[in-house]
């Protein structure tokens, strides 16, 4: 494609990997942005009360590496 130059994010999806998005700038010259996606996965489950009962409206979160989450 051809856009002015400037700066700009390129993303790579697809359903089946995780997504990655890159920053680059143009500046009088064709560049070329390479992506490589990893496989994606999913984490299913259901959350309860320590007696069994589902817990409706329960939020979880995952983080990569040494993020926090809650």
């Amino acid at each position: 494609m051809t856009v002015a130059d400037g700066a700009y994010n390129a993303a790579a999806r697809h359903a089946d990997y995780a997504s990655e998005t890159r920053r680059f700038e143009l500046g009088g010259k064709p560049a070329t942005i390479d992506f490589t996606l990893t496989a994606g996965g999913a984490i299913r489950g259901q959350v309860v009360t320590r007696d069994g009962t589902p817990l409706p409206g329960a939020l979880v979160q995952a983080t990569h590496g040494r993020g926090r989450g809650a």
